[in-house]
């Protein structure tokens, strides 16, 4: 047997029962990505996963402060991953640390110090991190992070109380019960949806009773020329993707920050990635824009199709349009499936329906599906945007070649997209290509200087250069652009800046 003196971290998954319990299929896919995601920031601190069982996570490492710093990486960027799925389904790890003497035994390590940080790790909150007194006194003057003293403990099967202390990270909470009743606030957004729907069912339904609507196939046209028509009906416009982004779809990534957003990331730096704004209103077909901006309008053909048919298929495509890009993901998903496979949607509004199809499968978790359905798209038109999302939606999944290759063809697609800079410069941050990352985050800041989280992710890069004036100054300027950024607030408190 080999005695030495070592840094434990124990980590196990919150609510797992219940998870594999509701999708155990889904659940263990995923526990296998997180899984890569902390063996990769492990080895990447010098560290080693010793030991593995259900879904339990025990871990080793030389040096306490790369370790503790290791622990934060791994929470940031499976919380950002977390925000790509309802709160019901994200899956949060509690850890516990500690520097003990332990027993080296066939690669497996046992002892008081493995039995202390499991039992630390039971104290800690989902997605929280609990250290020990001797994992505190070696790293607090080292690293830069927040400490609350949660006093002296008794824990099972340690004979003498554990003094415990808790890493300040984003406010970690625990994951919401069992959806067992539907929240009100969704039970209301989905019976409107209902109502809605069998309301404009109705009225199609009424308008059309003289005269049901011929099976005929709608073309896109490329101008409202055909408006003049005798015959020619109200002219639909889907409405535009446009770029204002949200920090919550950032990908996910190391402790101080997250980018191909995280969604992000209530965002943690891990969530810089971008997502287009849903609500944006409908374009105006007589202006001018960029064709992957612009949707062309759907103007009903001059054959067959009554003034009154003409219509009802109109406000029929308005609804489903309005439900494919709303916020409700089950609507979404349904309406944004029923214009893809109808025969009037073609060219650039289907290649629309796809990408709001993708991004609607995105945030319920289903990412092979959205690869899938930004795969359709792209096929249909290409898009820097879509490429962009794409590659945040690979990046969740933990294929950073694939992620960073899509962000490579979004800025080739358009050199000024700075959400790519943005979220490529998170994925170079993750895998520990900090030099490059910096250069695409000040291109980034460059391109987008008044989103917040562009500033959160150069402030994380440059808190891994250790260039600390520097960080605290880009953390404070994403907090002036958006006072509610936690990552950045965390971040300020991990640099100790008043």
């Amino acid at each position: 047997m080999n005695r030495k003196l070592t840094v434990i971290l124990a980590a196990d998954l919150a609510g797992y029962s219940r998870l594999i319990a509701e999708d155990e299929e889904e659940t263990l896919r995923r526990l296998a990505v997180y899984r890569g995601v902390f063996e990769d920031l492990v080895a990447h601190s010098r560290g080693r996963v010793f030991n593995t069982a259900g879904d339990a996570i025990l871990a080793e490492f030389p040096s306490a402060v790369d370790a503790l710093r290791c622990a934060i990486d791994v929470q940031e960027s499976l919380r950002t991953r977390n925000l790509a799925y309802p709160p019901s389904r994200q899956m949060c790890f509690r850890m516990g640390m500690t520097v003990g003497d332990v027993v080296e035994r066939d690669g497996d390590l046992l002892g008081d110090g493995v039995n202390i940080a499991a039992r630390l790790q039971t104290l800690a909150q989902p997605g929280g991190i609990c250290i020990s007194k001797s994992m505190h006194d070696a790293v607090s003057n080292k690293l830069s992070a927040s400490y609350s003293d949660m006093g002296l403990h008794t824990v099972k099967n340690i004979p003498n109380p554990v003094h415990v202390y808790n890493v300040g990270l984003t406010s970690a909470a625990p994951p919401p019960p069992p959806a067992r009743s539907m929240p009100l606030v969704r039970a209301g957004l989905i019976l409107s949806f209902a109502v809605a729907l069998i309301a404009g069912v109705a009225f199609a339904y009424l308008a059309g009773v003289r005269s049901p609507l011929p099976d005929t196939t709608i073309k896109s046209a490329p101008n409202a020329a055909d408006s003049s028509s005798e015959k020619a009906a109200t002219v639909v416009t889907p409405p535009a993707v446009t770029k204002e982004a949200s920090a919550s779809d950032r990908p996910p990534a190391s402790p101080a920050a997250t980018s191909p957003n995280n969604p992000p990331e209530s965002a943690s730096p891990r969530a810089t990635i971008a997502e287009p704004d849903k609500s944006a209103a409908a374009p105006d077909v007589s202006t001018s824009q960029p064709p992957e901006k612009q949707i062309a309008a759907i103007t009903p053909p001059k054959t067959d199709l009554g003034s009154q048919d003409a219509e009802q298929l109109s406000r029929l495509r308005s609804m489903q349009w309005t439900s494919c890009r709303g916020e409700d993901t089950s609507a979404a998903i349904a309406a944004c499936t029923r214009l893809v496979d109808a025969a009037d949607v073609q060219g650039s509004d289907l290649a629309l329906a796809h990408e709001r199809l993708a991004y609607a499968l995105r945030k319920q978790g289903k990412i092979d599906e959205a690869i899938a359905a930004f795969t359709k798209s792209l096929d249909l038109a290409k898009s820097s945007d879509a490429y962009n999302e794409r590659g945040t939606a690979y990046f969740i999944k933990g294929q950073i070649d694939n992620s960073i290759a899509d962000y490579n063809r979004a800025i080739a697609e358009d050199a000024n997209n700075g959400e790519a800079f943005n979220n490529r410069a998170w994925a170079y941050y993750t895998v520990g290509k900090t030099k490059e990352a910096l250069v695409d985050a000040d291109k980034a800041v460059a391109l987008s200087p008044d989103k917040a989280y562009v500033w959160d992710t150069h402030g994380h890069i440059e808190e891994k250069l250790t260039n600390r004036d520097a960080a605290i100054e880009d953390f404070r300027k994403a907090l002036s652009l958006d006072p509610k950024l936690q990552s950045s607030e965390v971040g300020l408190k991990r640099l100790r800046a008043d």
